[in-house]
Parts: C-alpha cells; structure tokens; sequence
C-alpha cells in the first residue's frame, strides 16, 4: 500500500509539474506577443486582465482596478461600441467562431489608439448562455495609420490624375489588373473606372488586327503568341515605351492615340505595376490629312492650271 501511495503522489507531482511547465510557456507566448489577455464573465461583468492589457492604454493594472465590464466600456471610442455589441452577438448566436473587432480606446495620455480585441466564449452556463470569455487585444495604432496614409495618399494621386483629363491615365498591377482609370480615360475609352478596375482587359482597348499584327513577330519558337500586357509590360521594363496604336472606344469608335507606358517601382525598387499614358491625336492626324490634301490639290491646280500663274511676295 505504501507502494502505490509513493507511486500516486509521483503521478500528481509530474502532472503538476508539467502544468507548470504549460504555464510557463503560455506566459512566455503572451509576453511575446506584446498581447493583452482578459477574461470576462459575460453575465456578471467581471473581468480579469493582464498587466501588459493595462499598459495599452496607459496605466498600472492596480490604476484600473477593480476591473469590469463597465471599465472596458469606459475606454471604448463610444462610436465603437455598436460595432463591439455586433461582433460579440454575432458570435453568442453562432454565426463566426470568434469575437473579432477592430476599435479605438482611449490612452491615458487622450489620444485616440487603434485595438484588435479577439476571444471567444470558452464556456456556457446550463441554458446554453455564454458564461465565461478569453480573448486578447493588440495596439494596431501604427499599422491602421499606415493604412490611413496609404488610403490618403491614393486619393490624393487619384486627385491629381483625375484632374489631368485632357491625358488618359491606366495605371495596372504586375498582373495587369487595372487599378486606376483616370476621368481622361473614361472620357478617351467611353467607359466608367467601375467597368474595368478590378479587370484585366487591356486587350479590348485595341484595334485587334493592328494588335495582331504587332504581337505575331513577337511569337516563341512554338508559335504562341503573347499576351497584350506581357508584350507591352515586356517593353517598358527597361524604359518608356511609346507608341501610337488604335484604340478602340465602348461605341466602336476608333481614336488614334500616342500611348507612353512605364514600370512603377517600389520604395525599395521592386515591380508593383505599370502606367500607361495616352493622348488623343485623331484630331491632329485628321488636321494634317487634311492640310496636306489641300496642299495637293491646291499644287495640282497650280501645275496644271491652262492659265499662267505665280506666287509673289508683298
């Protein structure tokens, strides 16, 4: 009997010295993660939080004490708050796995920061109401305003683009998905930015047999023929490509244009897309066709003319 007492108490302190050990490396995990880790009654409204969970925002854990759901409720952008209720009962009703929101809370120094607070409901009382809840915040302060310069600065080049619309403007991914459509183009094309953004259709813009004809030279040795963006994606590579095409607009109608395309490069100089610029020149063609049919038929009457004639100066 003694035996197996020596052996159960040898059991019980491997297990606790494992569960030890589980701890430890989940403390290790969370410090890691620079994350906030809470625990929330979800009908009593208790909370326990840890102290990097305090740090977030600005204060020592004993600062916020006795913690609850009205704390948490207290440092919340009030605008967010809805947004919060939202995701916590779209996950008690059992339509996501996890509570997710993206939301501001206010940092001691009153200034506004950016969390994602993830969890999820970790037990459930008799009824099959949610009980207890674990879940974790991240500070995402930098990477949402990253995404806000990022957005700022779009609309600000799609500003400026927009403004030029006398010159078309498509500017496409390594893809050649295009990304922007400037208010040139829509006018140039006949399009809306809304029918080809998102799409890869730089070939309907182009006169098919003058397309053809320029990409059949350009066949491997098996015959296949490229595709239009990889042709013309090819040639800018190495500089500005420039070259006059025929274009064809929504309504079939055809327009001469000078097209320029260039590689777009990266803040550390790797490919991120392409732009093309076009300038309508129909009208100046049409001009010089018709100034030199004038001049023609004006040098025919001249030298054939039965009466003698002469140009003089004043």
């Amino acid at each position: 009997m003694a035996d197996q007492g020596n052996s159960g108490n040898a059991l019980l302190e491997r297990r606790l010295q494992e569960l030890a050990e589980e701890r430890r490396r989940l403390a290790m995990i969370i410090e890691g993660t620079a994350a906030g880790t809470w625990e929330w009654n979800v009908q009593s409204g208790q909370m326990r939080v840890n102290e990097r969970w305090a740090e977030i925002v600005g204060y020592r854990l004993d600062e916020l004490e006795p913690i609850c759901q009205k704390t948490f409720i207290a440092l919340v952008h009030p605008d967010d708050l809805a947004l919060s209720d939202a995701a916590l009962q779209d996950h008690f009703d059992g339509r996501t796995d996890h509570y997710v929101c993206l939301l501001r809370m206010r940092h001691r120094n009153g200034q506004w920061i950016w969390i994602h607070d993830r969890g999820r409901v970790f037990e459930w009382d008799g009824q099959g109401r949610p009980l207890w809840m674990a879940g974790a915040h991240a500070d995402v302060t930098e990477l949402q305003q990253a995404r806000q310069d990022a957005a700022e600065m779009r609309q600000r080049l799609q500003a400026m683009v927009d403004a030029s619309d006398e010159v078309a403007v498509i500017a496409t991914d390594t893809d050649g998905i295009i990304t922007i459509f400037n208010t040139g183009a829509q006018r140039l094309l006949g399009y809306t930015a809304a029918e080809v953004v998102g799409a890869r259709r730089l070939d309907a813009f182009h006169d098919p047999v003058e397309l053809q004809a320029w990409l059949r030279p350009l066949a491997t040795a098996d015959g296949q023929v490229p595709g239009v963006f990889e042709a013309l994606s090819a040639r800018a590579d190495g500089q500005t490509y420039s070259r006059q095409w025929t274009l064809l607009r929504k309504d079939g109608q055809r327009r001469q244009v000078r097209l320029s395309i260039s590689r777009m490069d990266g803040t550390h100089g790797e490919r991120i897309g392409y732009v093309g610029m076009a300038i309508d020149i129909t009208e100046i063609l049409q001009a010089r066709a018709e100034a030199r049919l004038a001049a023609e038929k004006f040098a025919g009457a001249f030298t054939s003319a039965a009466l003698g004639m002469a140009l003089v100066s004043l």
